[in-house]
């Protein structure tokens, strides 16, 4: 896939399934913030029962998708 939102382009991504884990791999650092960049990169959030985000904030977009979070 391709991480982008519909206002920056950040670059080239690879989904690694391990079982019944994906992991999204960029090649350079960047954080996924909008449901777009999940998109873009290949990956349905509704697929999914977990979703695991290595962030200190909870941008909008994704925490209106997220519900109760902590």
């Amino acid at each position: 896939g391709y991480m982008s939102s519909k206002t920056d382009v950040v670059g080239p991504t690879v989904t690694v399934r391990a079982g019944n884990i994906d992991v999204i791999l960029t090649d350079i650092s960047g954080s996924f913030v909008t449901v777009n960049h999940f998109a873009r990169a290949g990956v349905q959030l509704e697929d999914y029962d977990v979703i695991v985000l290595k962030q200190g904030y909870m941008f909008p977009d994704i925490a209106r998708i997220a519900g109760d979070y902590t």
